[in-house]
């Protein structure tokens, strides 16, 4: 199994080409049988499925196969010979009279691509052969030159417009090795470039890392919390203290003049010094746009942008504005927008919004008659917090203890330094295992903003410095809570795991912006920091080297080649996606092509499936896993190179068993073959694959 290049499964574009009426144009060359023969040398001429009708210009015999030109159209079609009756097989004088029909040079690779064209029965123009070889010049070797062929055929069959982009796109679409190499290159091209935007550099660097490593979040909490208990921890070696100091420092988590004396108190005080609740300006032009007009936003934006002084958060402020000028305006994304604001600053809904700093920050800065009731909601928000019961018990005795005081400036500034200190605590304490991360704020994201409240608005860019620098980091001590972090999540890895990783994949290349972008869907605003749109704006700034702009372009050119290879005819639908997976130094480039028919109730039914599994992976290469499902009885072959694979996996035989027992389905048979005992050439597995599933109901997915 050699190729590096899936086929896709095509039973669908039979009756797509079929459903579509035959067109013509002038010059256009084709070829057709002759099969009536009627007065005025008029004749019934049969191009594959369909009839036309033509006039013709010299009698011909019926029966006969020629290749036509077209000649004339109004008021109806005329018909000239290019060649005499066609042989089994062309001669390279056919091949040269249809060349010269069109006044094209007779060159080899004219006349590969014109055989090509003639084999497989596709329409012939001057511009479309012109064009396929432009398209091929660029390929190396002949065994890409006969997968671009066949792109093109899909091209030409499906009447797709005749573009380099849309060229590449299906050509690199169609690759099942290779992204993860891509997308790594890409990283270090712009590590390694000067000349590139930071802010611009940064957030695509973050996006890469994102992909590279889906458990980031995860990872950059447990290393977050190791690090903190570390610096609160007295007692603890002072060298790894400072290290811990250290790193935080360098992933601009912690001031830079911060030591572990005062690291507590300056985050403390960068809370409570949040200035945004405290001007009445921006504030009120915030208000303004719930309610303004379409036309006015922009001089209520431009008003934001021009307020002078200490505002916190002004940058990440300033950003959410230039994303949102470039998002439709609806009731939707303005009231989006108004709350994104809102909670930049840091407003009165912090207990509403459950951000930790927030909540920190309201207290601190509330008037005397409004504790009472911030007492109660903060003895809620902690009820809600995922903290142990001791951790919680704590923080309710310190409230407890606050409120039997009287409440002057002195003893309200006590009590917020208590409780955000306790917060820390409890919140690094409380992330000692791995977890995966679930929808609103999490554990990470709360002890996150009580070190650095302005992290709200660039939490993932955040974690993915912090992790970066971690994983770059010399210092024994952090090579070792970095060790420690890996082993932790080696173990925990399960379906569930992978599912989210997947998924945190998928998001993280940009999959779904177009469409998005379209719905004016809420998600657009995550959408804009996924990789795509990133690379969109790379490219089109004149200023990137061609080196990483072709670097660019080749990944943009495999994120679209996924949707063109996806289509959608009635209840058939085909989705193809590549998924770039890296664990733990590990690289796999898997590729899904999804196959099935819609039933009446709107989802797929599950009963009956097949799917393959295409892996290209660092260890075991090229894997190929086939599993069928008849009436949820499960039967999986695993085809690869290595004779002692079977061993490997006994282990892993009663696990897989009891996995599909709990989602309903039974475990028939397991097998291991190599490839070349059971399919000496990997088409013909294909072939196969395209046979059965004329014939089956369900789904078909190739990975």
């Amino acid at each position: 199994m050699t190729s590096t290049s899936f086929n896709p499964i095509q039973s669908q574009q039979a009756t797509l080409q079929s459903n579509q009426p035959l067109t013509l144009k002038q010059g256009q060359v084709f070829h057709g049988t002759v099969k009536k023969l009627y007065p005025d040398q008029m004749a019934e001429i049969q191009v594959g499925s369909h009839k036309l009708y033509a006039k013709l210009e010299t009698p011909l015999k019926a029966g006969d196969s020629h290749f036509f030109q077209v000649t004339n159209m109004n008021p109806q079609a005329e018909l000239k010979v290019v060649t005499g009756p066609m042989q089994q097989a062309q001669t390279t004088q056919q091949l040269n009279q249809l060349l010269e029909s069109m006044n094209l040079p007779k060159t080899a690779e004219m006349q590969k691509i014109l055989a090509y064209f003639v084999k497989n029965q596709l329409p012939i123009n001057k511009e479309t052969i012109v064009q396929t070889e432009a398209f091929l010049k660029n390929i190396p070797d002949n065994a890409m030159k006969q997968e671009a062929l066949a792109i093109i055929q899909k091209m030409v069959e499906t009447k797709m417009p005749f573009t380099k982009e849309i060229f590449n796109g299906l050509l690199n679409g169609a690759k099942t090795s290779g992204f993860t190499g891509e997308l790594l290159n890409l990283s270090k091209l712009l590590n390694d470039d000067s000349t590139i935007l930071p802010q611009m550099k940064s957030n695509i660097l973050a996006s890469l890392q994102r992909i590279a490593q889906p458990f980031e979040s995860e990872s950059s909490g447990m290393i977050l919390s190791k690090a903190v208990q570390e610096l609160m921890d007295k007692n603890a070696n002072q060298q790894s203290r400072v290290d811990a100091l250290n790193l935080l420092k360098e992933a601009n988590i912690l001031p830079k003049d911060a030591n572990v004396n005062n690291w507590l108190s300056q985050s403390f005080q960068k809370i409570v010094a949040n200035k945004g609740l405290e001007n009445a300006q921006l504030n009120e032009l915030i208000r303004s746009l719930s309610t303004a007009k379409v036309e006015e936003i922009p001089n209520i934006l431009q008003q934001i942008k021009s307020i002078e002084g200490n505002i916190n958060n002004k940058q990440q402020i300033l950003q959410l504005i230039n994303e949102f000028e470039n998002v439709p305006k609806n009731d939707t994304s303005i009231q989006q927008f108004v709350k994104q604001l809102q909670g930049q600053l840091g407003n009165s809904t912090a207990f509403l919004k459950g951000v930790s700093s927030d909540i920190v920050h309201a207290i601190a800065n509330a008037n005397v008659e409004s504790i009472p009731k911030m007492l109660t909601d903060l003895k809620t928000w902690l009820q809600e917090q995922p903290l142990s019961a001791n951790h919680k018990e704590q923080l309710h005795q310190l409230l407890n203890r606050f409120e039997v005081l009287p409440k002057t400036p002195q003893t309200i500034e006590l009590f917020v330094k208590q409780l955000h200190e306790q917060l820390i605590k409890a919140f690094s304490e409380s992330i000692n295992k791995f977890e995966l991360s679930e929808p609103g704020y999490s554990k990470n994201d709360n002890l996150l903003f009580l070190l650095k409240p302005e992290s709200q608005m660039n939490v993932n860019t955040t974690f993915s410095h912090l992790l970066k620098t971690a994983n770059e980091s010399q210092e024994p001590f952090i090579q070792q809570i970095v060790a420690q972090v890996d082993d932790e999540i080696r173990s925990s890895i399960d379906g569930k795991s992978m599912e989210h990783a997947v998924k945190t994949i998928l998001k993280s290349l940009g999959l779904s912006y177009e469409a998005l972008l379209n719905t004016k869907s809420q998600n657009l605003q995550d959408q804009i920091h996924s990789l795509k749109p990133q690379l969109l704006s790379l490219i089109q700034d004149s200023a990137v080297s061609a080196t990483v702009k072709e670097a660019a372009e080749g990944i943009l050119s495999r994120l679209n080649g996924m949707q063109l290879h996806s289509v959608e005819n009635g209840h058939q639908h085909q989705i193809v996606m590549h998924i770039p997976l890296h664990f733990f130094g590990k690289n796999t480039d898997a590729t899904v092509q999804w196959n099935g028919r819609m039933g009446k109730d709107g989802k797929i039914s599950s009963d009956f499936v097949r799917i393959l599994f295409y892996l290209n992976m660092e260890a075991l290469k090229e894997t190929m896993v086939d599993m069928q499902v008849q009436n949820r009885i499960v039967t999986i072959n695993v085809f690869n190179e290595d004779p002692y694979l079977e061993n490997y996996a006994e282990h892993l035989k009663e696990a897989l068993k009891n996995g599909l027992l709990e989602r309903d389905y039974h475990l028939s048979g397991l097998f291991f073959k190599q490839f070349e005992k059971v399919v000496p050439q990997k088409a013909e597995m294909i072939n196969k694959v395209k046979d059965n599933h004329k014939s089956q109901s369900g789904v078909d997915i190739r990975i």
